[in-house]
């Protein structure tokens, strides 16, 4: 697989975690609380969510123009991978926020198995590609039962964030890593 197809992907998982993380962050005051307690409560939790969306804001347009000067030849490879990897810290740091997002869990099982079919035109280790297959199966299965338990059924919710925690942190890096090595 090419390094641009690489870099496609890696930047398409990166701008999912951006736009799509946001809720995990602002958490609004219950109705049980009052007055000024309340309200403090969910100022702070206002100033939070507007502190995480310049974050998410300003990962997507460097992502944007990562592709962009990729696409345009404006930006060397050597100049992308520096600014994924830099991005790739980001991921590293708020890691347990995004792996509760399961758009970004499908996107990560859809990367894996893209990379699968586009093994042939580069990336001859079997042993590299049956890890990241297996990673992938792992998510994809986790996605179809908490798919097939509907997304209102907390049973089924509770269930898949549960069985979602036994891919590791360093499964999912790993299969970055995978993604983007040749």
């Amino acid at each position: 697989m090419s390094r641009e197809k690489k870099f496609g992907i890696v930047i398409l998982i990166f701008l999912c975690i951006s736009l799509g993380s946001g809720g995990f962050i602002f958490y609004p005051a219950s109705e049980d609380d009052a007055g000024s307690k309340g309200a403090a409560a969910n100022t702070e939790g206002q100033e939070l969510a507007f502190e995480m969306q310049k974050k998410e804001t300003a990962a997507a347009d460097k992502m944007q123009k990562i592709q962009s000067g990729l696409l345009t030849g404006t930006l060397t490879q050597e100049e992308a991978a520096k600014e994924i990897e830099s991005a790739k810290k980001y991921l590293e740091e708020h890691l347990e926020d995004f792996r509760d997002n399961e758009e970004f869990l499908e996107l990560l099982y859809y990367s894996a198995f893209l990379q699968n079919f586009w093994a042939d035109s580069g990336n001859k280790d079997v042993i590299r590609q049956n890890e990241l297959i297996s990673i992938g199966i792992k998510m994809h299965d986790y996605l179809v039962d908490f798919y097939s338990n509907g997304l209102e059924a907390e049973e089924g919710a509770d269930d898949y964030a549960k069985r979602m925690k036994s891919v590791s942190n360093s499964e999912i890096l790993e299969l970055i890593d995978l993604i983007m090595e040749d």
